[in-house]
């Protein structure tokens, strides 16, 4: 990767970081990031505040309280899925095993899915993002029949709780809150597509509500590699537990 495009994936996660944070630690978090590791399959936390409270240590234990976890799988539609999941084979066998995992342990898992009404009544004008969807029946396909549906290798149809969403977070006019609400849920367990659409969207939001967090990072996907690298290694980190499929389920084995 040329340094010009790393520069660039840098800058545009920088900014999501406090004032201060940049002030105090941003030539660190570049240094990082220039370094970083090619492979994503242990994500290590960074060394952005290791002088005060937001450093999560190397060897931090992690342990689910089953009963009030779940885990949000979100986007993992089957048109979405074809289009962001390279390869979508290794993707869904990663993903699948985290749900099944899930299941076995009893933990309560919920699917979060974009849908809109025909004609997407929704849909604001003033949204850049959702308005180019609106303008765009092609676009339209990816939420419309089999295509718009959770990836039939993902769900339980019976047992499994689906959310459909009209925003990229998860909880943006949704029944998501008062599900996990009723059911006494404190922690989220969370991956999807794109990394930085809905987890980011959601793991922010979630981490402002005073959710404890993580995200499996090698369950999610995004078309542009460097800004999920960086969300991977550098933010999610700051908020969240970043673990891969394999080191979930282990986790599970030793939270029953």
């Amino acid at each position: 990767m040329s340094n010009a495009s790393m520069t660039r994936a840098y800058s545009c996660v920088l900014h999501l970081y406090p004032a201060h944070i940049r002030a105090i630690y941003g030539a660190e978090m570049r240094e990082s990031f220039e370094s970083r590791p090619s492979d994503l399959s242990v994500v290590r936390p960074p060394n952005v505040g290791k002088r005060g409270s937001t450093e999560r240590r190397r060897n931090e234990t992690v342990a689910f309280d089953i009963a009030r976890t779940a885990l949000l799988a979100m986007d993992c539609q089957t048109g979405i899925v074809s289009v962001y999941a390279k390869p979508q084979e290794e993707f869904l066998n990663r993903a699948t095993s985290v749900v099944r995992a899930a299941r076995e342990a009893g933990m309560a898992v919920i699917h979060v899915r974009v849908g809109f009404r025909p004609g997407l009544p929704e849909v604001s004008s003033r949204n850049k993002f959702f308005s180019g969807i609106k303008s765009s029946p092609q676009h339209q396909k990816l939420f419309e029949g089999d295509l718009a549906s959770v990836h039939p290798s993902l769900i339980d149809e019976q047992n499994d709780i689906v959310v459909t969403k009209h925003r990229v977070d998860a909880f943006a006019g949704t029944d998501l809150e008062m599900v996990l609400r009723a059911r006494d849920i404190t922690s989220l367990v969370m991956f999807g597509i794109a990394t930085s659409g809905v987890v980011l969207s959601t793991l922010l939001y979630a981490c402002d509500a005073d959710y404890q967090l993580a995200v499996v990072s090698d369950c999610c996907a995004d078309l542009n590699l460097e800004l999920h690298r960086v969300l991977i290694t550098q933010l999610f980190p700051q908020r969240a537990t970043v673990m891969t499929a394999s080191e979930f389920a282990g986790v599970l084995t030793t939270s029953r």
